[in-house]
């Protein structure tokens, strides 16, 4: 079964310490990069699977790109975000995960280190969905992200 749907994404994003990834409240300097936006998308329910996709815009950085949530229902605590186009990768989402992918894009593929603290999927039961990751690009600096998303059915 196919639907139209409306995501809603709010993402926070934080320069980390290496060694904690705790966010730094003393530097002044370091304020949060947050993105929100509205995006179409279709979600797609086959069993216990479901797949959500959406194309990517300019304001995430990625135009060119589309990317699919993919999960299954009676494991609502592992996430796949795979993403093809301009900026090609596959990302696992899992609580005390450590997952490494390459992202290719257009200059150069790249190595990131990913690690996922806390997911709350509920976008099957209320259409909520919260990540809490840290992410290394290839051995380079640490960020932590804070990501909402939220669906809202279109009507029809």
């Amino acid at each position: 079964m196919k639907k139209d749907i409306t995501l809603k994404m709010i993402s926070t994003r934080y320069e980390v310490d290496a060694a904690t990834a705790k966010i730094t409240k003393f530097e002044k300097d370091a304020e949060p990069q947050r993105i929100e936006m509205f995006t179409e998308a279709v979600m797609t329910v086959d069993g216990d699977k479901i797949d959500i996709c959406y194309d990517e815009s300019e304001l995430s950085g990625l135009e060119g790109s589309s990317t699919h949530l993919i999960f299954d229902k009676t494991k609502p605590d592992t996430l796949t975000m795979f993403r093809d186009g301009e900026a090609a990768t596959t990302m696992v989402f899992s609580p005390g995960l450590h997952h490494t992918c390459t992202y290719h894009t257009p200059i150069m593929p790249f190595r990131m280190e990913l690690f996922t603290r806390t997911i709350i999927n509920r976008l099957h039961i209320d259409g909520t969905l919260e990540l809490d990751y840290i992410t290394e690009l290839a051995g380079s600096g640490h960020a932590r992200t804070f990501m909402n998303v939220t669906i809202f059915e279109d009507k029809q």
